[in-house]
C-alpha cells in the first residue's frame, strides 16, 4: 500500500486580527469611561465649591441671631417685659431660648408646636 498524501493545507486564520480589533475596542471603552469619570469629578467638586458659600453665610446668620437672643434673654432675666414678651413669643411659636453660662449666647432648640 502506498503512503497516503497528506490533505492540502486549508489556508488558516490568524487570531491576530481580531485580538487586535479587541483591544482596540477595549482602550477606546476604556479611555472614554476615564474622560467622563474626569469630567464628572470636575462638574461635582465645583457644584461642592458653590455650595460652601451658602453654608458659610447661614452659619454667620446664625451665630448673629444667637447673640441677639442672647442679648434679648439677658434683658428679660433683667426685668425687661417687652424681652419677656418677645421670648414668650417665640416660646408660643416652638423656639426655646436659653442663655448659656460661657459667654452671652443663646441656645436656641426649634420644637414643633
Amino acid at each position: 500500500m502506498e503512503p497516503t498524501a497528506a490533505p492540502p493545507a486549508v489556508p488558516g486564520y490568524s487570531p491576530f486580527l481580531p485580538l487586535l480589533l479587541l483591544a482596540l475596542a477595549l482602550l477606546v471603552t476604556l479611555t472614554f469611561q476615564c474622560f467622563v469619570l474626569v469630567s464628572e469629578r470636575e462638574t461635582l467638586s465645583a457644584t461642592a465649591q458653590r455650595q460652601n458659600e451658602p453654608i458659610e453665610q447661614a452659619q454667620r446668620v446664625r451665630a448673629q441671631l444667637q447673640n441677639l437672643l442672647g442679648g434679648i434673654a439677658r434683658l428679660a432675666n433683667q426685668g425687661n417685659d417687652n424681652a419677656a414678651a418677645l421670648l414668650a413669643d417665640l416660646k408660643n411659636r416652638g423656639i426655646n431660648v436659653r442663655l448659656t453660662d460661657s459667654d452671652s449666647t443663646a441656645a436656641i432648640e426649634e420644637t414643633m408646636p
